[in-house]
């Protein structure tokens, strides 16, 4: 029996071995070679791609033979099996470091490859404004490469993909529809069955939003026919949900059925969370249309737990959706209103940024066109002139003299309409720095700051005296200074709510929150221009009401115009005109009268002020939000 066992060790020694030899040989070899092409990198791993045991032992060895792309290339891939596996992170992280890599050593296909890894990653985290940049980036230097091999093109038809279902999030279905079309055309060319796979599946993701059932159905079909050609479980399963989704929209529930029953167990055997979740929801979803209330929430929680803990936003969105619908049958409406909200905020987080983006890739493509046709202009109208000039000198003599005439009158007219308009602006903020000078609140900073002193609080008073002095210099001083930068205006603002706050015994809360693309120090605006809407917020917004008082200062950037909002959670406008009725007092309005001529002047008709009453779900006044839009640059005339 001793014998039998230890020939039995024996061989599987020899057998693990053999194996391990067979496996390290060639490897060893390939990394002595420092191949650098990302192509025949991947033939000759390909593979070994799915084992991250293998993964790591060829990351060793490439370090030990110095094969720097060989090293890229299976860190790229072990990205790969991490994002199947809904390790977001980390494979952010290892793709990032090869994307460093590569540009340091200016290796263009790996840098490409790396930048879209990246853009799947985010989409997948339905991070879209991140997603977009990555694959975009991809795209241009890929498309900007003289010689393009098949791993260029291949990453060209990947980004035209991804920006495509970017695309097709914002419901954006023609631009979505030309970039899966233009990845078929590549696809098709390099003969990749995968990729023809995908891209039909995508067109059936346009159809199938579109409620064009059957047209989503033959696409969804093609798309399988290759996954099978190809023998893809997680092409299948992708197909096989998809086809479920179309037919319970159809209430074909057995034909959905029989492409969902094994949904969940396939599945499971990825490893791939996203793929999980969607799976339970589909299959929740069947349930509740066969009336399986149970048997649905049990798959329904299931997916959300899984969407939660990998951030699935998507997922969640209709998760919570269907579990409202099956609280509401069972008649348990408080359970179905709270899935209900959880539905609305999700969906909101995901729309808000996606319109933001949206927007902003609008403003791109607008300017984009418009460079373009004024560069096209500005060129016909060179050559133009050329032609003129060829012919006479004195042609040219008339032109140049016309020209100086023409900008002597413009620059008249111009100077007489800004002295005009510098004279009226200088009046109104005579008028205005006046009005600053509030006798009331200086009596009161100063009976505050007299207060610390006879408590013998000195840090106090010194500090607070300190910011007295600092506002009262700006308020006098603003007079010769009649612009200052958005930074010095916010830290006067806040100099300024420290001050008023000792009124109300530091009991209002104030926020000042800036989006990091705004450059505070490049934005000139007119001195003081804020003050007067902080202190009625402060005097006739928080004054009278009780309880928590906020303060918010907000300053966004929106269609190349700075947006300053300013929100109160005071007693709201009717409430604060009726008090201001019983006081007898017209000072806020007289302020506020002269910052908006103070607007009006300084920025001639390319700014918006909003006043907005806001109220709660009662329809109880529950504040008030002023929105400033202003330009980027200033335009005082």
């Amino acid at each position: 029996m001793k014998k039998r066992l230890l020939y039995i060790f024996l061989t599987l020694f020899i057998f693990s071995t053999k194996a391990q030899s067979s496996f390290y040989k060639p490897i060893i070899k390939f990394a002595q070679s420092k191949e650098t092409s990302y192509q025949k990198i991947d033939v000759f791993f390909k593979d070994y791609t799915l084992d991250i045991n293998k993964l790591n032992t060829i990351i060793a060895e490439a370090k030990k033979y110095n094969a720097l792309e060989i090293e890229l290339y299976s860190k790229l891939k072990q990205g790969v099996l991490l994002r199947d596996k809904a390790y977001y992170q980390e494979a952010l992280k290892i793709n990032a470091d090869v994307l460093k890599a590569a540009k340091k050593n200016h290796n263009l296909e790996f840098e490409i490859v790396a930048l879209n890894m990246q853009g799947v990653v985010y989409r997948r985290l339905d991070s879209i404004r991140l997603a977009t940049n990555y694959h975009q980036k991809a795209l241009e230097l890929a498309e900007n490469r003289k010689h393009k091999n098949e791993t260029i093109l291949r990453n060209i038809a990947i980004s035209c993909n991804s920006i495509g279902n970017i695309y097709l999030t914002l419901d954006q279905f023609d631009l979505a529809k030309e970039k899966f079309e233009k990845a078929l055309v590549i696809e098709k060319k390099i003969g990749n069955n995968l990729g023809l796979a995908i891209n039909h599946q995508n067109i059936g993701g346009i159809y199938e939003k579109k409620n064009e059932l059957d047209k989503a159905l033959a696409a969804y079909y093609l798309s399988l026919k290759y996954n099978e050609i190809i023998n893809s479980d997680v092409g299948k399963l992708i197909c096989y949900n998809s086809l479920g989704q179309v037919f319970l929209k159809q209430n074909k529930i057995n034909k959905a059925e029989y492409y969902l029953k094994d949904v969940i167990s396939s599945s499971l055997k990825t490893e791939d969370d996203f793929y999980i979740s969607s799976s339970y929801l589909n299959v929740g979803w069947l349930n509740l249309k066969k009336s399986n209330f149970n048997l649905a929430k049990e798959h329904l929680l299931k997916c959300i737990k899984i969407a939660k803990e990998k951030k699935l936003q998507s997922i969640l969105i209709d998760a919570y959706k269907i579990l409202s619908q099956i609280e509401e049958k069972e008649g348990n409406n408080q359970q179905a209103l709270t899935y209900y909200k959880n539905y609305q905020k999700v969906k909101e987080d995901i729309i808000n940024e996606k319109n933001l983006k949206y927007i902003n890739e609008l403003n791109t493509k607008y300017n984009t066109q418009k460079r373009q046709a004024e560069l096209k202009f500005l060129k016909q109208e060179n050559n133009f002139v050329k032609e003129r000039l060829k012919n006479t000198y004195l042609n040219y003599f008339v032109v140049i003299l016309l020209a100086l005439l023409v900008i002597g009158i413009i620059y008249i007219y111009q100077r007489q309409k800004q002295l005009t308009s510098e004279k009226k602006l200088l009046l109104i903020e005579q008028k205005m720095f006046r009005a600053q000078l509030n006798p009331h609140f200086i009596f009161n900073a100063l009976n505050s700051i007299k207060s610390y002193i006879i408590k013998n609080e000195k840090d106090k008073a010194v500090y607070y005296l300190n910011k007295f002095s600092k506002l009262f210099n700006v308020i006098l001083s603003g007079i010769n200074e009649r612009e200052v930068t958005l930074a010095e205006e916010l830290k006067i603002i806040e100099i300024y709510i420290k001050l008023e706050n000792i009124r109300f015994d530091n009991s209002i809360q104030f926020s000042l929150t800036i989006d990091n693309d705004i450059q505070l120090q490049q934005i000139k605006i007119p001195s003081l221009l804020l003050q007067p809407y902080v202190e009625n917020a402060i005097w006739h917004g928080l004054n009278s009401m009780k309880g928590e008082k906020k303060l918010m200062i907000n300053v966004s950037k929106s269609n190349e115009k700075i947006v300053i909002t300013i929100q109160d959670n005071g007693i709201g406008i009717v409430k604060a005109q009726e008090l201001k009725k019983q006081r007898a007092t017209n000072r806020e309005s007289f302020g506020l009268k002269l910052t908006k001529e103070r607007l009006q002047s300084y920025y001639n008709n390319t700014y918006t002020l909003k006043t907005i009453n806001l109220y709660d779900s009662n329809g109880t006044a529950c504040g008030t939000q002023i929105v400033l839009e202003i330009p980027e640059a200033s335009t005082e005339a």
